[in-house]
């Protein structure tokens, strides 16, 4: 997801707060656990995943959406929509150009069968299947906005794209706008889970003093439920399995990296100490309570065992990328980790761990 290490026996060490002071309004206080010891890794955490396919993408990824039933991937470059067949050792069916291209402007509706990619003038193409299963863009719908990321509720079918000071939500069925909602402050990061109805946007305070926050949002009444204070963060991860947010805290002008932990059971947030290097990138499988975390250094690594929300469970070795990750997804139906580099390689993994 969004962007804004060597590693045997993993430690989240010491947890602090999740917040600091802020003006930003929450309806639950932020709570503070400490995660237990990890256990010492085994033999069958000494590689806990396997790189079964390498393509070249030919330009830095921006975003992906993941196509779980058709096994695809739709990578968004700065010029293009690049799709890709992710069957190891997968294959580029078609590459799709479109300029203007934003940092997670790229969502997909698995029910329709249709991705959506932002481009020129705050306008969204939508992508679809045509002869020989070839998407294409069939059509371009009008925002009036700068649009940055999208995200896709496939049980409402609507098409949630956020502009720097508002929540822009489409209808997937008419192609047009429908509402605009407020958000809190600047906001970056944007998130859905159509099991639950909630619309996750992330973003930062509204002024020097304010906290970032993570806003919630009824997809269905199109309402603000709540907002939450957080660390600021640059990348974020939904485990839509159990409704928990990961953020990947800002590395600037923090000695250590942390990552926030959003239960939107609870409505409470954790931030702990990841004793690894700078954060980039944050993905999860829900089905298999795997967290991976890529590092500025080119580094993936492993955390099992976490789909409580909390910071605990059985960390296993890095695995090297060759490059820092820009987007990284998982595909839970094939146990794929997928890993768009700044060298503009996409790499498959699969998840070796069966646990």
């Amino acid at each position: 997801m969004r962007r804004r290490g060597p590693l045997v026996g993993l430690l989240l060490a010491s947890c602090v707060a999740a917040q600091a002071p802020s003006t930003v309004p929450s309806t639950a206080p932020t709570s503070t656990r400490s995660p237990a010891s990890p256990p010492e890794p085994t033999a069958t955490l000494l590689e806990p995943a396997r790189r079964v396919g390498t393509l070249a993408l030919g330009g830095t990824p921006l975003g992906i959406a993941i196509a779980e039933p058709r096994a695809r991937a739709f990578v968004r470059t700065k010029d293009a929509v690049i799709v890709v067949d992710t069957s190891p050792p997968g294959t580029i069916r078609t590459t799709i150009p479109l300029p203007d291209g934003v940092q997670d402007g790229v969502a997909y509706d698995e029910s329709y069968g249709q991705a959506f990619a932002t481009t020129t003038d705050g306008k969204i193409a939508v992508i679809a299947p045509q002869r020989q299963d070839l998407p294409v863009v069939v059509d371009t719908l009008a925002t009036g906005r700068a649009i940055g990321a999208l995200a896709a509720d496939s049980r409402s079918h609507r098409l949630f794209a956020l502009a720097p000071d508002a929540l822009v939500v489409v209808n997937e069925n008419t192609r047009r706008v429908v509402a605009t909602l407020g958000v809190p402050g600047p906001a970056w990061g944007l998130a859905v889970n159509a099991s639950t109805g909630r619309v996750f946007v992330v973003g930062d305070g509204a002024g020097p003093a304010d906290s970032a926050y993570v806003a919630v949002y009824d997809a269905d009444l199109l309402r603000q439920v709540t907002t939450v204070g957080v660390e600021r963060s640059q990348s974020l991860a939904l485990d839509t399995t159990h409704n928990v947010l990961y953020l990947g805290t800002l590395t600037e002008g923090v000695h250590y990296p942390r990552l926030t932990i959003f239960d939107a059971r609870t409505a409470q947030a954790s931030t702990f100490v990841w004793t690894t290097a700078a954060l980039a990138m944050v993905a999860v499988n829900g089905q298999l309570a795997h967290l991976y975390v890529a590092d500025e250094r080119g580094n993936l690594s492993f955390a099992y065992g976490v789909p409580s929300g909390q910071a605990t469970g059985t960390f296993g070795a890095a695995v090297s990328l060759g490059s820092p990750a820009r987007v990284l997804a998982a595909d839970p139906r094939q146990r794929l980790i997928l890993a768009g580099l700044e060298n503009g390689d996409f790499l498959m993994l699969d998840d070796r761990v069966l646990f």
